[in-house]
């Protein structure tokens, strides 16, 4: 008896731990969660001194940690629908202001990454928003966070295949504001040729389920597994040295991988180009600017050196290459590399602008205009 009891007991007891290891990812996880919901996030740029005459940058940044994503074919991702003070977004497309009297017939499309979404703003301080007021024109964003050139490519190709009426793209322009996702991705070690930031990380998922059997220990410990491996992710992350950053990335001492990078958004800028006029429309391809290159004053906002010298490295290497190339094809372009080098209040990060550095972009690119009609 006394054996029969000691047995229950040890079986009692394994199975108490190994529910609390299987319930302890998703238990952790909601109290984490619940933690950031009823606390607000705190991102430290909402408190730069860019946004002092700003009362909406705590908000948008609230917002935008808040905002979720949904896989598709072709393009890979856009943010799901949201309703909210500073971000509003309809079928996967982020609201735009819009004139109630357009002064043109002239329609202006915007592709490119978070820059042209308007990460750091409010929908009306997108520079797309603010090149619609000063052009009392129709303005449609289709910017999103992450895009590489090649992925802006895709969405325009879905567009124009899902509408008849675009077939004449007369009186539409075609801006594509590029750079900083093409090099960022393209220069790292992991990516072998056109690829998004998430195939990588999309074909480890699939290729961990294929081999899940339906009634594996290791489907039923899969959770936990993911656990650890992010807590440990996140101690890796603190501990990020120049040495390892500068070994994710190849661009500065591989020149053919350099030209590489360059020539694939230059030759995704000519196709689209191509696309575009073939139909009547016209296309202008945009080098957008980036602290990493220039003499740009980044005012109060601190950059990490063992995050960013690394990806210095990078656009030194490859953006000069990106310049001569576009030049020598002959295409519609506007380099902006070089446009926010005096202002002190712009840059937000790296990349991201706000509000005047976006009305300088977008004052900017109305000036080009003339050139290319």
């Amino acid at each position: 008896m006394n054996l029969i009891k000691i047995l229950l007991i040890n079986f009692i007891l394994v199975v108490f731990f190994l529910g609390i290891v299987l319930v302890s990812p998703p238990i952790l996880s909601f109290i984490n969660q619940s933690l950031f919901s009823a606390n607000e996030i705190i991102d430290k740029r909402s408190n730069l001194k860019i946004y002092q005459d700003y009362e909406w940058a705590n908000k948008h940044f609230n917002e935008f940690h808040s905002l979720s994503t949904k896989y598709f074919d072709f393009y890979s991702w856009r943010r799901n629908d949201y309703k909210g003070e500073t971000i509003n977004i309809n079928d996967g497309i982020r609201h735009s202001y819009q004139s109630n009297a357009h002064t043109t017939d002239m329609s202006y499309w915007f592709f490119g990454g978070s820059t042209t979404w308007g990460l750091g703003v409010n929908d009306n301080n997108t520079y797309p928003s603010i090149f619609a007021k000063k052009m009392n024109a129709n303005v449609k964003n289709y910017g999103e966070t992450g895009y590489i050139s090649r992925q802006s490519l895709n969405y325009l190709q879905k567009i124009l295949i899902e509408n008849d009426n675009y077939a004449d793209l007369t009186n539409i322009n075609i801006f594509f504001y590029d750079g900083v996702n093409d090099v960022n991705v393209g220069c790292r070690k992991s990516v072998k040729g056109l690829e998004t930031s998430r195939q990588n990380q999309f074909q480890a998922q699939i290729n961990n389920n294929a081999h899940l059997n339906q009634f594996s220990f290791k489907r039923t410990f899969s959770q936990s597994i993911d656990f650890i491996k992010a807590i440990k992710k996140k101690i890796k992350k603190k501990n990020i040295t120049i040495d390892k950053e500068i070994d994710k990335y190849n661009c500065h001492n591989n020149k053919q991988k350099a030209l590489f990078v360059a020539e694939s958004l230059v030759n995704t800028w000519e196709i689209t180009s191509q696309i575009v006029r073939s139909r009547g429309g016209n296309f202008i391809a945009i080098l957008q600017p980036v602290a990493h290159y220039g003499k740009s004053n980044l005012g109060e906002v601190i950059l990490s050196e063992a995050a960013n010298k690394p990806l210095f490295m990078q656009y030194q290497e490859v953006y000069p290459i990106i310049i001569q190339k576009a030049k020598e094809k002959g295409l519609n372009f506007i380099d902006l590399t070089s446009i926010l080098d005096h202002c002190v209040d712009c840059y937000i990060d790296f990349c991201h602008v706000g509000p005047q550095g976006n009305t300088i972009i977008a004052n900017s690119i109305i000036k080009s205009l003339n050139v290319f009609k």
